[in-house]
């Protein structure tokens, strides 16, 4: 089943999915006010508007051109791993008892997958490419930077001993807030004070030696594998809306959550999870994400089908 990309347990409870958790709605709501903060001080990043997206368009000659073969890679790999494999009749019994559960569970996962990766996390992804470009281009062209580097055996030591002590002191954060006997809400607001500092020095130290080498494997590999793999039906969001879109559209389906979020279903549900989130952007950008939510939730519906009736099949043969 391709469901929410995380779950959560807790001793004593059963496996729960993030979807039916206030933490995965908060998390929703702040990714938004971030993203509203963002727009805010740079409105000319997005090449879209905040809700740009939400929109229903039904256009005959692209249903025609719908990547068929990507779309139908999930349930052939779960037909395929049916047709394989054999249940327990404790396990089968148990998928049976749950279809209901299943059926809704993919349902809420179709429809909020698509709010949080292919609007809000894409969103903020747009912003993270693009202030990283940014800030580098501005700190390579700086003054502060030439003498740096005309100083390097000088400024090299300094910066290394600097970035020691703000990780170390980062690491205690992370600890004080991971430490639910520590409270105090200047204590905490500190530590995380300290940890953002310390991983925004660090994003900034690796943009600033390797951004260059990473802009380049995504311009010469990552773009156009993802592009190849697509069959091209991405290449225009890849080509016409910037490249810190591009970098966001390709890096969100993976770096950023959703296909690394199904690890808990193997190598399968990964690869399956990947695709199907490269096909809703294109049903985003040509049908508008209201559809998009609809054909993930048709989508995982027809997996819960599958694996369903191949659990009813083993029950009802004399293997079973």
């Amino acid at each position: 089943m391709l469901a929410e990309e995380q779950m959560t347990t807790k001793p004593g409870y059963v496996l729960v999915y993030d979807v039916y958790t206030w933490k995965f709605y908060r998390n929703l709501i702040i990714t938004f006010i971030v993203v509203l903060g963002l727009n805010w001080l740079a409105p000319k990043v997005l090449p879209f508007g905040i809700f740009g997206l939400f929109y229903v368009k039904f256009d005959l000659a692209k249903l025609a051109t719908i990547p068929w073969f990507l779309l139908l890679v999930g349930p052939g790999l779960a037909i395929l791993h049916a047709l394989l494999t054999k249940r327990a009749r404790d396990e089968n019994l148990e998928i049976v008892e749950k279809t209901r559960e299943a059926v809704r569970t993919s349902i809420l996962c179709g429809i909020f997958e698509e709010v949080k990766f292919r609007w809000l996390r894409f969103f903020l992804a747009i912003y993270f490419f693009w202030g990283i470009d940014t800030l580098t281009k501005a700190i390579w062209t700086s003054d502060l930077w030439q003498i740096s580097t005309k100083y390097w055996w000088l400024s090299i030591p300094v910066i290394l001993v600097a970035l020691v002590i703000l990780n170390f002191a980062a690491l205690i954060g992370s600890g004080i807030l991971q430490d639910e006997t520590i409270r105090g809400l200047r204590v905490n607001l500190v530590a995380l004070i300290v940890l953002l500092a310390g991983i925004a020095v660090d994003i900034a130290i690796i943009a600033l030696v390797g951004w260059s080498w990473i802009k380049w494997v995504y311009d010469v590999a990552y773009i156009p594998v993802v592009n190849l793999i697509t069959q091209g039906r991405l290449s225009e969001l890849l080509t016409n809306y910037g490249w810190a879109t591009a970098a966001a559209l390709v890096s969100v389906n993976w770096t950023f959550g959703f296909g690394g979020g199904h690890n808990y279903e193997g190598p399968i549900g990964m690869i399956n999870a990947w695709i199907i989130g490269m096909i809703m952007f294109w049903m985003v950008f040509n049908f508008g994400l209201p559809i998009a939510m609809l054909v993930h939730a048709g989508y995982d519906v027809l997996l819960n089908v599958i694996e369903t009736t191949d659990a009813v099949s083993e029950l009802g043969s004399k293997e079973t």
